[in-house]
């Protein structure tokens, strides 16, 4: 089984691509986690997440800077060469699901 759920908040605005060859939209940001050792100590992790086809063409305007979301998805393992040829490798969050979880929008949204 490959699962993840995460809530954080996006570091910069989502950014939107379509990739020709393939006929399809990818929309790309990185989320902020927090990773708590205990009740002092905490770090934050910064999680790449990849959204493809129409749910990244329908999201992709309200990914901005700061919004708390939760992802679900599965963790794929990535690698690609650099400009100077170098093999790069990494991973990444496929999502299939996001979810708006920004307290202001919510309180304002239950106030009218």
């Amino acid at each position: 089984m490959n699962r993840v759920m995460l809530i954080g908040r996006l570091t910069k605005d989502a950014e939107l691509k379509y990739i020709e060859d393939r006929d399809v939209s990818l929309l790309r940001f990185v989320i902020a986690v927090n990773r708590y050792y205990n009740k002092e100590n905490s770090k934050t992790d910064y999680i790449p997440i990849v959204v493809w086809g129409r749910h990244a063409e329908a999201i992709h305007k309200y990914m901005e800077k700061g919004k708390l979301i939760s992802v679900v998805g599965r963790i794929q393992a990535r690698n690609y060469e650099d400009k100077n040829g170098n093999k790069k490798y990494g991973i990444e969050i496929v999502s299939n699901e996001i979810k708006f979880l920004d307290p202001k929008k919510i309180d304002k949204v239950v106030s009218n």
